[in-house]
């Protein structure tokens, strides 16, 4: 995409892995949007991220995101 809004959601060892790249997508004026612990984190390193929820946490979630078309990116990485 070269517009739209990036949704972040990683296992805490990827967080400073993905932050720089979370960094560039804000600085070409995408907007991020993250789940709880990857926004607070993102958000201490100074990228504004909106809070989103994780499918099944509450309403609008990731999903809903896609599905409308709210969300043209997603950076996600689970837990293993």
């Amino acid at each position: 995409p070269t517009a739209g809004t990036v949704v972040v959601t990683v296992n805490d060892r990827d967080k400073p892995t993905v932050t720089p790249i979370v960094r560039r997508f804000h600085e070409l004026g995408f907007g991020i949007r993250a789940t709880g612990g990857t926004a607070r984190y993102l958000r201490a390193r100074g990228i504004p991220a909106e809070p989103i929820f994780k499918v099944g946490e509450g309403r609008p979630d990731i999903a809903d995101g896609i599905i409308s078309g709210d969300v043209q990116l997603l950076i996600n990485t689970p837990l293993g």
